[in-house]
């Protein structure tokens, strides 16, 4: 396989035959399953999959209507049952870690209470639906390659290369013009949906809870709960929303760091579990 970063694809069919495209890099016994946010593809997740493939498996796959996966309802309860199934396939007596961005981690949250042993939840650049609109900019839609290239490059502080390797999944040519795969301004029926009460159900979730920010939030209810010691927070300053594709590195430190801790209090043994052994 011709990858950049991930080492192995496969096409997965769900019960309702929807076709996933799913990426796999590195083994062990804690799979990382990876949620992208909207408009984007499994390869967004391309550069921090590598970094943690050392730890454990690290899994990402192209939602419906995105990337290389087929097309399908975006309604919630399609998505739920899409990631439910990816994570019984391939986590199967695993312990499971999942990181979502954007309206991947309110799919994450929404998930989470849906399969067996997820022992961590990891947010990064979560935000109410309030604030979801704003981070929905003037993208272009129907140009050349080079403004696409040029646009994703810029808005996501990612190299050429990195750029190009995204919008081989994000893009499509139609004519002699370019256009989103998902436009995320095409999805707003489906926004109140994904993240009603979003908040109140992650604080819920029986998992170690992390949220990953390029900046502070405003979010009373999750300052509360981080003040609380309900959840861990960090901020990654001088970053874009794309905080996990423009600073894999640093993303990838803190989720090591949080599995580092969890193996420090004993988190995995109370499952018997041979994560206990991560490498770190």
């Amino acid at each position: 396989m011709n990858d950049a970063y991930f080492t192995a694809t496969s096409d997965f069919t769900t019960t309702n035959g929807c076709v996933l495209k799913v990426y796999f890099v590195g083994k062990g016994e804690l799979l990382i399953l990876c949620l992208h946010g909207c408009g984007l593809s499994a390869r967004s997740f391309g550069p921090l999959a590598e970094i943690l493939s050392g730890t454990a498996q690290v899994i990402a796959f192209d939602l419906p209507c995105h990337g290389h996966s087929s097309k399908s309802s975006l309604a919630l309860d399609n998505l739920i049952r899409c990631t439910v199934e990816v994570a019984r396939k391939y986590g199967k007596d695993k312990q499971i870690l999942l990181i979502g961005h954007s309206f991947g981690a309110a799919l994450a949250i929404k998930v989470a209470s849906h399969i067996d042993h997820v022992v961590a939840v990891v947010l990064i650049e979560f935000y109410q639906l309030n604030n979801f609109d704003k981070l929905i900019p003037n993208m272009p839609t129907n140009f050349d390659y080079e403004s696409f290239l040029e646009y994703v490059r810029d808005e996501r502080g990612i190299t050429t290369d990195f750029a190009k390797y995204c919008l081989e999944t994000q893009i499509v040519q139609a004519d002699d013009k370019w256009q989103w795969i998902c436009n995320p301004n095409d999805t707003r029926t489906y926004w109140s949906e994904w993240y009603k009460g979003a908040n109140k159900d992650f604080l819920k979730l029986d998992a170690y809870k992390l949220l990953c920010l390029s900046s502070h939030t405003e979010d009373t209810e999750l300052i509360v709960a981080h003040m609380q010691g309900k959840l861990q927070l960090e901020i990654i300053p001088n970053s874009s929303h794309f905080l996990h594709e423009s600073k894999p590195s640093a993303v990838g430190q803190i989720v090591k760091n949080l599995l580092r801790r969890m193996q420090s209090i004993k988190v995995f043994a109370k499952y018997n579990s041979p994560c206990n052994k991560l490498t770190l």
